[in-house]
């Protein structure tokens, strides 16, 4: 039931520098995981310089019914464009398999998302509830990060 919490404070530095970024979560399905996904792709715009490219690939399962699965890719497909307008070129594959949820870039950091993206409490409060608009009004549920340098980036002889 925490609020403060938003993907701006909790991720955006160490993704602020990669221009590479691979997340795996295999439950990108429904629309409320599809908003978690844009909000953490317009972040990333935002961050970044205009005239960057970035490479951001998805690693996902897609639905088993094939009418959820329609309307999963028809959302996924949006994303992609979305975010192509932003200059971040999304690529989506099929999770390798497993449970885990986490994100890997190109500056050497591996971040284990507990919950994925998902970290936030459903909320009933409309267009007009600040958690609409801002993250850090958000409820939310209970959650793991962990944050692992997995390669040592440009380091000189004497450091």
């Amino acid at each position: 039931n925490q609020r403060g919490v938003s993907y701006e404070t909790m991720l955006l530095p160490y993704l602020a520098s990669a221009t590479e970024i691979e997340l795996h979560d295999p439950y990108t399905r429904s629309s409320h995981q599809g908003r978690n996904l844009v909000e953490l792709l317009a972040m990333i715009a935002a961050a970044k310089d205009p005239a960057d490219e970035i490479n951001f690939k998805l690693f996902t399962l897609l639905e088993e019914d094939p009418e959820f699965q329609k309307k999963q890719l028809m959302m996924l497909n949006e994303i992609v464009q979305g975010a192509a307008q932003q200059g971040i070129k999304v690529d989506v594959a099929k999770d390798p398999g497993g449970h885990d949820r986490w994100i890997r870039t190109n500056t050497g950091w591996r971040i284990n998302l507990g919950r994925g993206l998902d970290i936030f409490q459903k909320s009933d409060g409309g267009w007009f509830d600040f958690g609409a608009s801002r993250q850090e009004f958000r409820q939310v549920r209970a959650f793991g990060v962990t944050y692992i340098r997995e390669i040592e980036m440009n380091r000189g002889p004497n450091e």
